[in-house]
Parts: C-alpha cells; structure tokens; sequence
C-alpha cells in the first residue's frame, strides 16, 4: 500500500500507531528517531508530513501509542505515555495542542484497564494481563492496588469485572478461561469456576460477566450465556445461545437477559433459550463493550460513546460521545457502571483512565488517569 518502494515521499521509519483520517487518507505517526505524523494517501501510497518538529506549533509527543481520529471535532489525537499527556492534532495546520496532561490521583497505575465496577465511593478496575484488581477513590482519584493475578488464581487477559456488594469483585479471564472471585478487604483470590471446578460446559471464552440473584453469575461465552453458580461448587449450565458470534457484553435489565455481539448486535434472551436480535448499533460504532441495567431499561457503551437502550421497543439513543456531550472523547471505552450516589463512569483501554458521564447532557469529565 505504501512504503518500500511503493508510493513517494517521506519514509515510514518505525512506524506504530495508525487512523483512518478519512475514506482516501491515512496517518500514520512514525519514529525518525524524532516523532513524525505522516499522511498517506489512498489507493496512491503517496506520504506527506502532517506535523514534526518544523511542521505545526505546540507541543512534540515523545512518544506515541495510540493515534485515532477525534469524532467530536475530525482532529487526530495522540496518547503519548511518555509525558503522559494526550494531544490533538489539527490535520491541516499540523498544530498539536493538549486535550488531557499529567497524572489524576496517586498511586499505582493499571497499564492496560479493561473492566470497572462502583461501589458506595470506590471504582474497582481490572487490568487486562493477569486481572489486578486496583479501587479508585471516587472523592480523591486515589488507587490502590487491591489484588494481584501473580499472587495466585490470574484471570489472564481479563475482559471484565463486577462486584457484589462491596466485598467481592469477580474476574472474567478470557486466556486462563475461568471466574476469579477477588475478597476486596484482603486482596485475597480463588477461582470460582473454570478448568477442573465446577461441572458443565466448559468456559471457552469468558468476555463479560454480570452479578445475578442468588449468588449466581452471567457470563457471556463465546455465542452462549452460562450460568454459574458460586454455592454449588462453580457449576456451569447455558441459559442462551445464538447464531451472532462472540458475545462481548451481557446484563439483565429487569426480567430480560440482554447481550452484545458482532457488528453492534443487541439481543434478549427468548424463553426457548435461543438468542434474539432487538437493536443494532450505528455501523460505525462497532460492537459494545458492556451493558449495564438502568431505569428499566440499559446504557450501552461502545469504544467512543454511550447509548441508551430501551429494550421494549428496542431504540437506542445516543447519551453521550459523537457531537453529544463536552470534555475528552472516550477512545477505548471498555467497562461502565454506576456508583451508590447514581453516578456513572466509564473506564477507557487506551486512555488508561477513568471519566465520568453526565447523563443530563453526556458530558465527560476526567476522574483518574
């Protein structure tokens, strides 16, 4: 497409992260060994500079590891965790200006946040590579490192996390294929089922999980939704299955088991057990991250943004993200939820921070980074 002999201008030395600025335009940041964002033409291959140290004023990222079009104002934004900072770059002047800088709250920091929880004045977030759990104070943006994956029982590459109560936060591992139940007050760790715990069928890709009646679990699996149940020894049994792929949220909204799939895919859980499609998302939203319950009926979030569904009649609405709300567009949304005091939060993979939403007018302020 571009590079090695392919295409004229500028080399692509080291390059890293890429965004699609447009249908005919790519960028793409590079280390020359000074950073430089190189525009690439489509089908040609032909690269031009869009900002270096000569091209475009304001500050210079040291690094950049992640690059993607801001979809609030068609800027690119960069993560440099170097500094850390986040930039905005105006594609046309290659100006840089900071949209987001330095640490919010001490303590140590998740490299790679995948899942978040709320409890009465905590967030508890999961980190990705072996499910460290940290607490966020929600007053202070503190964290604290509450449990380690490498003091026994990880939850490899986690995709989720939930609490029930405020004394157990439970773990998807989607690469160790089990649920870890983590003790908040002593960081202590067990799985509570997955491998050779609990009967059943097996878990083969645990992506999402939810805290059900009962003590027992939802969790989405592959095309399924098991159920696990904690008092009976982990055992495991399917309670829905379908014909859409990976499922990468699940929830209960009032009586109705709802889950996400591929392609932005909404479905409810039919009495047969068979998986129905009530709702699509925007096609360029792609597929949600996480569903949680609200007012009858659920919040939806995606990478960039939150939608309201009414599961009813099926119709989502955007609350959040797009040209809907003020403050730092979400880049990785992967995790949602709503603390004792009815606030909501979302936790961003490639931000590596916490925000929280204003429902009224979708407005996103930053808590923790």
């Amino acid at each position: 497409m571009s590079g090695a002999g392919v295409g004229s201008g500028p080399a692509l030395t080291r390059p890293g992260a890429i965004a699609l600025i447009d249908q005919s335009t790519l960028a793409v940041a590079c280390a020359m060994p000074e950073t430089i964002i190189l525009s690439v033409a489509l089908p040609s291959g032909d690269r031009a500079i869009l900002a270096d140290a000569r091209r475009g004023a304001g500050p210079i990222p040291g690094a950049v590891f992640d690059l993607e079009v801001n979809p609030q104002g068609g800027a690119l934004v960069l993560s440099d965790p170097a500094t850390p900072a986040i930039i905005g770059l105006d594609p046309a002047s290659g100006d840089r200006f900071t949209l987001l800088t330095g640490a919010w709250g001490n303590g140590p920091k998740p490299r790679r946040p995948q899942g978040i929880a709320a409890a009465a004045n905590a967030l508890f977030v999961a980190e990705r590579a072996k499910g460290d759990v940290y607490r966020v104070d929600i007053q202070t943006a503190d964290r604290t490192l509450v449990s380690k994956g490498a003091d026994g029982a990880p939850a490899l590459d986690a995709r989720a996390v939930a609490l029930r109560g405020d004394a157990t936060a439970y773990i998807a591992g989607r690469g160790s294929r089990n649920i870890v139940a983590v003790t908040l007050a002593t960081g202590a760790r067990r799985v509570v089922s997955g491998g050779s715990i609990g009967a059943g069928p097996a878990l083969r890709a645990p992506a999402a999980l939810f805290c059900d009646a009962n003590d027992t679990l939802l969790v989405a699996d592959g095309d399924a939704v098991i159920r696990v149940y904690e008092k009976e020894s982990g055992r495991r049994e399917t309670v829905a299955q379908g014909a859409f792929g990976d499922l990468t949220a699940v929830a209960r909204a009032g009586d109705e088991i709802l889950v996400a799939a591929p392609g932005g895919i909404i479905a409810r859980a039919a009495a047969s057990g068979q998986l129905v499609q009530i709702a699509a998302l925007p096609a360029a939203e792609g597929p949600a991250t996480c569903i949680v319950p609200s007012d009858g009926g659920a919040l939806v979030l995606t990478a960039r943004a939150v939608f309201v569904l009414d599961a009813a009649t099926g119709t989502l609405r955007m609350a959040s993200g797009g040209a809907k709300g003020v403050g730092p567009a979400l880049a990785g949304g992967a995790g949602i939820a709503r603390d004792g005091a009815g606030r909501l939060f979302a936790i961003d993979a490639v931000r590596a921070a916490v925000f929280q939403i204003q429902e009224a007018t979708g407005d996103r302020v930053l808590r923790s980074r």
